[in-house]
């Protein structure tokens, strides 16, 4: 029920189910990493931080949302946790790009650019990656493809904007 509720957007009903869950069974698999998440979008960082802690360090995705939520305000902190799920899930974008980022606010656009890259190269439509990417390009001198990359966001935000137009027009006809 916890997934689900999540799932449809009833973070608040879905919390209820987790924390539920948890006074039920604590080693219940997974449940910590399902609220933490959870508290992500109730925008609770403090505690999603201690529910995906708790999730294991095996966990990937418990990882990545640890490191993504530890990415806005301990960066150094962030750096291993991400680099952890990164190993666990090489082929997964996530991790690239919040190191990728991190790696970029901290100027070091030498590190940050192969992991933008990969990252890209992992979900191509994604503009953040790609306005991450056209940073790093030009923070050391590729202009060029910078102008690419910011290119490809202002293209993919267009077509995100005329598709929400088009889902909405029939509504707006009625």
């Amino acid at each position: 029920m916890g997934k689900a509720s999540y799932e449809t957007g009833q973070f608040e009903d879905a919390a209820d189910f987790f924390r539920r869950t948890l006074k039920t069974d604590p080693g219940f698999n997974g449940v910590h990493r399902e609220l933490g998440k959870t508290l992500i979008s109730l925008r609770d960082d403090d505690g999603a931080e201690k529910e995906l802690r708790q999730a294991g360090s095996d966990d990937e995705e418990a990882l990545y949302f640890l490191g993504a939520v530890l990415a806005r305000s301990h960066r150094s902190e962030a750096i291993p946790i991400l680099t952890r799920a990164r190993e666990l899930c090489p082929d997964f974008w996530g991790p690239l790009y919040y190191l990728g980022r991190i790696y970029l606010e901290q100027s070091q656009p030498k590190q940050a650019l192969p992991l933008l890259e990969r990252a890209a190269r992992l979900k191509p439509d994604e503009p953040a990656i790609q306005y991450q990417l056209g940073g790093a390009l030009r923070k050391t001198g590729r202009e060029a493809e910078a102008r690419a990359a910011f290119e490809r966001v202002t293209q993919l935000k267009s077509t995100s904007l005329k598709s929400e137009i088009d889902v909405l027009s029939p509504q707006r006809d009625r």
